[in-house]
């Protein structure tokens, strides 16, 4: 049972609102202690609302809105976005997931549809493994209890506010050296040190070795098997700065069989994320695969000294990447702007036109000396939007909070009302059938349930979209409303003020990668 924030969305109009923050509050999602998947109990229908007889003309669907991803990656390591409270005792535990339930009400209240979690800092993780040791950022020392499971617990939570989670994978960078020794026994670094290469006072897994890439791929599937995550998101997934004095002599003489040194830097970068995508989808094929690279593919003829690129800085090859199938989307990290940004967005469209491509930006730029004045961000968002992106990413969360010169204002006007997700129709997964037996029922004389059905396994499998048509609307030119995006059940509860001047109210299915399936009957009312 999912019980909808009314905080979750500004929906149809700003006069919502007050409502919205109201409900919010009274259904704060950390007042008892989180179990995952576990439904969420609510107060016996005692009213049931009869739809009307259907109508003899049944208006056709419409929604003609552009879908996009609307995301943002939220930084774990040293606690930058997310915990600020270590976990030390139980009331501390509370207060933890309360901070992270509070992000996420911004974010759903802001129309955001996408979290990418880190979920694995520098060697060490968010969540409990047999394979790495968790992070001690959740607790503030090693090997310390907790009374639940941070990913489980943020998993539920982006999902009860129509939010997915990316889990934000730190693929090659393994820290300090400090960092590594305070990790040992178990790290990968204490078990596996001829992996490692310490270059400018960090550790890297190396690459170019066979056996760091089946790990790489390991972890990540133990990951998937055990989290019911939307995608797995890779962020240096390339070779580090200044990477002449990189030591992997050893593996390219080992493994390089005489091929040019960039070129097999290059093929190891891409080996390393077909074969981990390879895994991931042997065990669930919905989770999609996205990758952080930095933010020009390559140099461009008029802008000769840009920095580094993709292709020919860290070894990034995105175009093999898409032709190999290895990512469904990429998150290029446009940091920049003016000459720096413009002309390098166009070239991501032109060079790769079939990949949904992901504008990363900025927004600490705002904040930091780079002194940005935030209508730079406002005008990225609208080049974006133009170039017909897939969508926009913001690095990172605490830049887009309240009271940060005005940032997240521009965000609101850019993320007015939901939209559809992004649909990733490259993935061939079948669609689910339309829902069935659409009913609604009051609960008390504040909220009203509204349930569904699902043939067979595709209860399991689907994601919805609630709909509603506004009374008075007959012409075929207008169109619905998207009420909730990304409902993760068959059941929902919300307050009755938003049907208030509804006709009808509708249910689109979806499935796990959010291509379209099909669209219940109206259920008017």
């Amino acid at each position: 049972m999912i019980m909808i924030r009314l905080g979750r969305r500004k929906l149809l109009r700003n006069s919502f609102c007050a409502l919205l923050c109201s409900f919010v509050l009274l259904q704060g999602c950390a007042t008892r202690k989180p179990k995952a998947n576990t439904p969420q109990k609510v107060s016996t229908p005692v009213e049931i609302v009869p739809s009307m007889v259907q109508k003899s003309v049944v208006i056709p669907f419409k929604y003609t809105k552009e879908p996009e991803i609307r995301a943002v990656w939220l930084t774990t390591i040293y606690g930058l976005d997310w915990p600020r409270t270590h976990a030390q005792t139980p009331e501390a535990m509370k207060r933890q997931r309360e901070e992270l339930c509070h992000i996420l009400d911004r974010l759903a209240l802001s129309n955001f549809n996408t979290v990418f979690l880190q979920v694995r800092l520098r060697g060490d993780l968010l969540y409990t493994s047999d394979i790495e040791p968790m992070a001690s950022v959740l607790t503030g020392r090693r090997n310390a209890h907790l009374d639940y499971d941070p990913l489980s617990f943020a998993i539920e939570e982006c999902h009860k506010r129509g939010l997915t989670l990316h889990a934000w994978i730190v693929t090659l960078p393994i820290g300090t050296d400090k960092h590594v020794r305070n990790l040992a026994p178990k790290g990968v670094w204490a078990r596996h040190r001829s992996w490692c290469i310490a270059h400018r006072g960090e550790w890297y897994l190396d690459p170019g070795l066979p056996e760091v890439r089946k790990y790489i791929a390991s972890l990540s599937t133990d990951l998937v098997k055990r989290y019911d995550v939307d995608g797995i998101h890779f962020d240096y997934i390339r070779y580090p700065e200044h990477v002449a004095s990189f030591r992997d002599h050893a593996s390219y003489l080992k493994y390089g069989k005489g091929k040019d040194k960039n070129s097999w830097r290059q093929e190891n970068i891409s080996s390393l994320l077909k074969e981990t995508a390879q895994s991931v989808r042997s065990v669930k094929p919905h989770v999609l695969i996205s990758a952080a690279t930095l933010g020009k593919f390559r140099t461009l003829p008029d802008y000769p000294k840009v920095g580094w690129t993709c292709r020919e800085s860290v070894f990034q090859d995105p175009l093999r990447w898409h032709k190999e199938g290895s990512v469904d989307f990429i998150v290029p990290m446009m940091y920049y702007k003016d000459h720096l940004f413009d002309p390098f967005l166009f070239d991501w469209k032109k060079q790769i036109p079939s990949l949904p491509i992901v504008a990363g930006l900025g927004v600490y730029r705002v904040d930091d000396n780079s002194r940005w004045n935030p209508s730079t961000i406002a005008q990225q968002m609208e080049l974006s939007n133009r170039q017909k992106m897939a969508g926009v990413c913001f690095y990172r969360e605490e830049n887009i909070r309240p009271r940060r010169k005005g940032v997240d204002q521009i965000i609101a006007r850019h993320f007015s009302s939901p939209v559809r997700m992004y649909p990733f129709k490259n993935k061939a997964l079948d669609v689910p059938p339309a829902p069935t037996n659409l009913r609604l029922k009051k609960i008390n004389g504040k909220e009203v349930q509204i349930s569904w059905k699902m043939a067979g396994t595709w209860q399991e499998k689907s994601i919805y979209n609630l709909f509603l048509r506004k009374k008075g609307t007959t012409s075929t030119a207008e169109e619905d409303v998207l009420l909730l995006p990304l409902i993760y059940d068959t059941k929902v509860i919300l307050p009755a003020e938003l049907l208030q001047d509804a006709d009808f109210i509708r249910v689109e299915a979806l499935n796990r990668v959010f291509n379209m399936g099909g669209v219940s009957q109206p259920l008017y009312l």
